[in-house]
């Protein structure tokens, strides 16, 4: 703990390998009572039962993205026709849910809050992927769903880094 608070308190835990540093993470945690929420709105697209799922082109039997069902409901996503052209808003939403029927708790929320880089090949035009560098979660509600809406938009590309953000929405 680094610090610890009337209503919020903040730790830091680090992983480490062979002596090393190998993941740092921090976390800020607490509510405060007598505020009123306020949620961003969820972008207007078709539920998962109107979306066709599509593999991700490294959905390779056992990896982490065949684990997933995907269902592109706005941009283009990148698995099956190849993308040409870049995006006009580097925006894609996409349905996903885990294959084998998981709960979508608080640590599978922190697995696909990292699929911002399937919104790369929209936003760029081509095929194109990375590794996440700094992620930060923030957890706002957290309510059963069986489908989470993943609202990713690349923000800027330059010099072969990718900035994006991703927003989880339930069904409803």
């Amino acid at each position: 703990v680094m610090t610890e608070g009337g209503a919020s308190t903040e730790a830091r835990a680090t992983i480490t390998g062979d002596g090393r540093e190998v993941l740092p993470a921090t976390a800020a945690m607490g509510e405060r009572d007598g505020w009123h929420d306020h949620w961003p709105m969820m972008p207007d697209v078709p539920g998962p039962e109107a979306c066709a799922e599509a593999r991700h082109w490294r959905a390779l039997e056992g990896t982490l993205n065949s684990r997933f069902e995907h269902r592109p409901a706005l941009g283009r996503y990148p698995g099956g026709t190849p993308i040409t052209e870049r995006s006009d808003t580097g925006r894609l939403a996409m349905w996903v849910r885990p294959r084998e029927g998981q709960a979508i708790d608080r640590m599978m929320l922190a697995v696909m809050a990292d699929f911002v880089p399937s919104g790369i090949s929209n936003a760029i035009g081509r095929g194109g992927g990375g590794n996440s560098l700094d992620n930060t979660v923030r957890y706002c509600r957290i309510v059963p769903t069986d489908w989470v809406l993943c609202d990713i938009q690349i923000e800027a590309v330059a010099s072969g880094i990718v900035h994006g953000a991703i927003r989880l929405f339930a069904e409803d």
